[in-house]
């Protein structure tokens, strides 16, 4: 039996090359293990690190590896030392965090001094931990809390009454509650526009309220507040340059997992305004997509996401930036989840093809229609799915011209995508709306197209009866088409 897809090998191939020995060391010492056999398995298995993919990485190889010669296999007494490595290991994962994290530490020594009634130790660890935060140069969720947390217990659990532990403590929860508050609310306003959810955000108006009345705010709990009010107020470019100026300039003053949030915020503000038709914001998507692969912020993990990889791929497509976005396509494409790594690659190459195909060879449109046929609807893969239609739809409405007999298959390609739409209980409901709105004016350009004598006054009509819909996807694919229209070519 293999075990490279096993939890034991899943824990092991996160372990750096610079914690082997450490490891090794740890599960030696007495205090964490003392089976010697487990010591031995684990320098076995280690032996395939960092791959783990030899054919003789087998519990029955491994178990004969580690026992004197003859001694039969035995399945149960091999499952037991899995197990008690896989514990080892985690026990292991969890010390070098707590090695790292000097405020833990600190924090867990004066817990076991209250627990021994060592008052005065527990005062000293306790003022420790204060004075370590005061010198970190963050002022975010963990430092509000860290500072609440510590001074409460203090307070409850201390001997002497310090009534600045109390208005600092009360102050630092509230300030802890508002930042988190402000960053799940952000999260909250992309999820609502992306999937069908009611759920409010309790008392978000009155902490936006409280924030207007405050003369200073810590940094990212400011940068919060104008993200929430960047989003509630998507017309305004005010805040976005307010957020951009800090993020590029001062990003090494805020804490990476907070740069990253900042930057997928700035971007989904982006893609609202390409939403709105705005062709502007394409180009600063681009910059924003080159800083944010500069700085990491694109991937967790070593991981980047299908959306956020299309995305690249299509604002940089939408830009021309072919030989750029098709190293991109490349180069990247090794940090896509495994089981979305093929469906989403093939998108990104369908949208390539398509813009040359619109700039340099019409041909290259057929291979992207080639390249759509292989994506197939599931939940996991949703919105690449949506995305395909979508793409599709633009490349048989742009083949039109070079391929009339187009015309009936995406007349129907267009109704079966309305169905689909119509059974969705996924996608909220406003992004069905703008997807209903897409294929109207779609269908509208369509039947204008295929007339060779088009009037100014028919063109008039269809453009007042698209002006109508205030929110369509792809606006200004749409918008483009439109104004295609004014001379009227002749379908051949």
């Amino acid at each position: 039996m293999e075990l490279k897809d096993g939890k034991l090998i899943q824990l092991l191939r996160e372990i750096d090359e610079s914690e082997l020995k450490l490891l090794i060391k740890f599960a030696k010492s007495p205090y964490h293990n003392t089976n010697k056999l487990i010591v031995l398995l684990l320098q076995k298995i280690l032996s395939y690190h960092p791959g783990f993919n030899h054919k003789k990485l087998t519990k029955e190889h491994l178990y004969h590896s580690i026992h004197p010669e003859g001694k039969a296999y035995h399945e149960g007494r091999m499952n037991l030392l899995m197990t008690n490595l896989v514990s080892v290991v985690q026990e292991f994962y969890m010390y070098q965090e707590f090695q790292k994290d000097k405020i833990l530490q600190r924090r867990l020594k004066g817990k076991a001094y209250t627990n021994r009634n060592l008052y005065k130790n527990y005062k000293k660890e306790v003022e420790g931990v204060l004075v370590d935060l005061e010198e970190s140069p963050y002022r975010e969720e963990e430092y509000f809390f860290q500072r609440y947390d510590v001074q409460r217990d203090y307070l409850f659990y201390g001997k002497e009454n310090i009534p600045k532990y109390l208005f600092d403590s009360m102050e630092d929860l509230d300030m802890f509650y508002t930042t988190a508050k402000l960053r799940l609310a952000a999260e909250h306003i992309t999820m609502t526009k992306r999937i069908n959810t009611s759920v409010d955000v309790k008392f978000l108006e009155e902490i936006l309220e409280e924030l207007d009345k405050k003369e200073s705010l810590p940094p990212v709990t400011n940068i919060y507040n104008k993200i929430i009010r960047l989003r509630k107020e998507e017309k305004s470019t005010k805040f976005y340059d307010e957020i951009k100026k800090v993020l590029f300039s001062n990003f090494h003053k805020i804490e990476l997992k907070s740069q990253k949030f900042i930057y997928q915020n700035m971007v989904n503000y982006g893609i609202s305004q390409l939403n709105q038709g705005n062709e502007k914001a394409f180009k600063e998507l681009f910059l924003l997509f080159k800083f944010g692969l500069k700085q990491g912020y694109s991937m967790n993990n070593n991981i980047m996401t299908a959306s956020t990889y299309f995305n690249i791929t299509s604002i940089s497509t939408n830009l021309r930036e072919f030989e750029w976005c098709y190293n991109f396509i490349n180069n990247y494409q090794k940090y896509l989840p495994k089981e979305e790594a093929y469906t989403t690659k093939l998108m990104a190459l369908a949208s390539w093809n398509y813009f040359v195909g619109i700039e340099k060879d019409h041909k290259c449109l057929y291979k992207t229609l080639e390249l759509l046929r292989e994506i197939t609807y599931n939940k996991k893969n949703m919105f690449i799915f949506i995305r395909s239609r979508l793409l599709w739809i633009r490349t048989a409405y742009d083949l039109l011209k070079y391929d009339p007999s187009y015309y009936s298959t995406l007349i129907d390609y267009i109704k079966s995508f309305e169905i689909q739409l119509k059974k969705d209980k996924v996608l909220s409901l406003e992004i069905i709306q703008r997807y209903f709105a897409f294929t109207f004016c779609v269908k509208k350009i369509i039947k204008l197209n295929r007339k060779d004598n088009r009037s100014v006054e028919e063109i008039k009509k269809v453009r007042e009866e698209i002006g109508i819909q205030k929110k369509i996807a792809l606006k200004s694919w749409v918008y483009k088409k439109m104004e295609e229209l004014k001379t009227p070519p002749k379908l051949t």
